[in-house]
């Protein structure tokens, strides 16, 4: 069992602005489940459970939610936290989604990872419509 502490979701704590350039393959790695959905004018946050090992989160790395990468705010034993702009939840599916819906997780890549499938960096550049 790990020693680190946890931040509690609800606690006192800012928006991580972090501008890191993250590497992900595409490949989801976990469907989550979003359990709190909290709207602000500031935008959003989600908790989401996951099966993906906790104790190996950390505060401000990224993490990519059906395809849009995020920023880990916050991470206690049962889910970790995000927070989303209101430009994030205006130009991805992630606006749409209700408390209960399940959504796609990938982590980002590590040295050492194993790579497969292909390279996709996460980041909304541009909305198209299909017609």
């Amino acid at each position: 069992m790990s020693t680190r502490a946890f931040t509690p979701i609800g606690g006192a704590s800012g928006r991580a602005n972090r501008s890191v350039h993250t590497m992900f393959t595409g490949i989801v790695r976990d469907t989550g489940t979003i359990e709190t959905r909290e709207l602000d004018d500031d935008g959003a946050t989600f908790g989401i459970r996951t099966s993906l090992d906790l104790e190996t989160f950390e505060i401000g790395e990224s993490i990519a939610v059906d395809g849009a990468c995020l920023t880990v705010t916050a991470v206690d034993e049962a889910r970790f936290q995000v927070d989303l702009s209101p430009e994030t939840l205006d130009r991805t599916t992630l606006g749409h989604h209700r408390e209960g819906d399940d959504v796609h997780l990938e982590r980002a890549l590590q040295v050492g990872d194993r790579l497969g499938g292909h390279f996709v960096q996460g980041h909304v550049d541009g909305v198209g419509r299909l017609t």
